[in-house]
């Protein structure tokens, strides 16, 4: 199969990456992203870097890189950003992907929007912290999935999907900060990177995937790697 990503230089996005790599479904990889890739990765068989200076635009030549992918991971964000990134991004790459499509392929395309526990999907709603990202992230969930209802609607095979973790760790503390805090609130991010993956593949029965059925997920899809 044939992935897209963004945010592959970060934290989740980089563990994402690295399991794309390893994964023996995955054949093929496209990375979107603002600046090249570190070696050895860059030069993986699988992998291929486009470099992007405007998320917004989408060159033809650009497109018919992408239009026969399988899926999108999108994990491209940050703290602080606001509506431009979280939700402008993502718009204007199914836009763009569901253009270059239409007529193209009939295959199933799923998209996996990283955002977060604490999102909210009210803009109205009064917020104590974080307000700009939880309310732009949350403006994204909202808008990807009418974007996918439109798309079914026109007959287009699209799903997408939007995964709310809590607190994501690193590999090396994942034990101990599990063990301290609970399950309820922080998640490996390996684990958090094979449910998105699985995600991606596979599906899920509800298109807005909380906390505890990521846990349950990637622990499951883990174990069966084994």
């Amino acid at each position: 199969m044939k992935a897209i990503l963004t945010g592959a230089t970060g934290f989740i996005g980089g563990e994402i990456f690295n399991q794309c790599i390893d994964h023996p479904q995955i054949t093929s990889i496209v990375v979107l992203s603002r600046r090249a890739l570190p070696e050895p990765a860059a030069s993986n068989s699988k992998v291929k870097v486009i470099v992007l200076e405007d998320f917004t635009s989408y060159p033809d030549s650009v497109l018919q890189e992408l239009k026969d992918a399988d899926f999108c991971i999108w994990a491209l964000g940050t703290y602080t950003g606001g509506a431009d990134v979280e939700a402008g991004y993502p718009l204007a790459f199914c836009d763009a992907m569901a253009k270059a499509r239409d007529g193209a392929t009939t295959k199933l395309f799923r998209i996996v929007y990283l955002s977060g526990m604490f999102v909210i999907n009210d803009q109205h709603a009064s917020l104590w912290f974080f307000q700009t990202t939880r309310k732009a992230k949350g403006l994204a969930e909202t808008r990807l999935l009418a974007f996918s209802d439109e798309q079914k609607q026109n007959n287009q095979n699209w799903e997408a999907y939007v995964v709310r973790p809590g607190g994501v760790l690193q590999r090396s503390t994942a034990g101990i900060n599990t063990a301290t805090c609970g399950n309820r609130l922080v998640i490996g991010v390996g684990v958090l990177a094979t449910a998105m993956i699985e995600t991606a593949l596979e599906g899920n029965p509800e298109f807005k995937i909380f906390h505890a059925p990521l846990l349950e997920k990637g622990r499951a899809a883990l174990q069966k790697a084994k």
